[in-house]
């Protein structure tokens, strides 16, 4: 819809960003599509995935064991401040 989409994974959903968590969970039961494929798709098609630095703290993981298709780390408060500063210039 060409539109930018950022996806920030905080709290339990963070987990999601951690290599091996999405590739073991499928959308429903039989299917063969996880949410890693999800993800893949929609990082495909243009879509932003961060981290949030607090999660890799509470789960004791590092950058680097993060999946290949999060952008990275964002706070909330900054993602929040950012989307403003967009909205702000429509």
């Amino acid at each position: 819809m060409d539109h930018p989409v950022d996806v920030l994974c905080t709290a339990t959903a963070g987990k999601l960003m951690l290599k091996g968590v999405a590739e073991a969970i499928h959308v429903k039961p039989g299917d063969p599509m996880t949410v890693y494929d999800s993800i893949k798709e929609a990082h495909g098609q243009g879509a932003k995935f961060r981290a949030c630095p607090a999660n890799l703290e509470l789960f004791d993981k590092t950058e680097g064991d993060l999946i290949a298709q999060c952008s990275g780390l964002m706070e909330a408060a900054a993602m929040i401040q950012e989307s403003w500063a967009t909205i702000a210039k429509c």
